[in-house]
């Protein structure tokens, strides 16, 4: 995730734009990467609700690294 896109998204919400996103419960990275092809403004890892360890949580933020999508 970049600075960059981090500061878009405060834009939006300050401007009380749309955003879109999705709540990620399910181990498996390819779910964020999904969501990274598709250009979803964010994604928020939880952690509380579902099965992450620490390792996937890892691959999840991994898969958002270079990306325009903020992971949460």
């Amino acid at each position: 995730m970049k600075t960059s896109a981090i500061q878009q998204l405060r834009k939006q919400l300050a401007a009380n734009q749309p955003t879109f996103g999705m709540w990620v419960t399910l181990e498996g990275a390819s779910i964020t990467e999904m969501a990274v092809a598709l250009g979803l403004d964010w994604v928020v890892i939880d952690a509380e609700h579902g099965h992450l360890g620490w390792q996937e949580i890892v691959q999840h933020l991994r898969a958002t690294v270079r990306s325009e999508t903020v992971a949460l």
